[in-house]
């Protein structure tokens, strides 16, 4: 699925976010609340959001982990034993092996 800032899957774009909460809502995971701010917010004002949803981990292992990529200021969800994310290089949604992000915060929703 190719990558669009604010694109939520409807028109066959998504972007980091959008793709973390389908992920979610593919596994039966409530999401946290969704708050607009953070396309513009600092990664440490999204931490803190994302922590008032699921705890923080140090590494992700289950499906459906959050995680917010340090370098690119985004959001990724663990699956299948690896990591969905968008790729910057192609534009679109890819996988990637766990240890490909190793700088990142990582969070696990308090309900699993």
């Amino acid at each position: 699925m190719p990558y669009r800032l604010g694109g939520d899957g409807s028109d066959g774009t998504i972007d980091c976010i959008h793709l973390s909460y389908a992920v979610l809502s593919e596994l039966g995971i409530t999401a946290p609340v969704f708050n607009p701010d953070w396309y513009h917010e600092s990664k440490w004002t999204i931490a803190r959001d994302i922590h008032r949803w699921g705890y923080r981990i140090d590494r992700p292992t289950m499906d459906g982990d959050i995680l917010l990529l340090a370098e690119e200021r985004a959001f990724a969800a663990t699956w299948e034993t690896g990591i969905l994310f968008i790729n910057k290089i192609s534009n679109r949604v890819a996988w990637a092996p766990l240890n490909v992000f190793p700088n990142c915060l990582c969070f696990r929703a308090k309900e699993t």
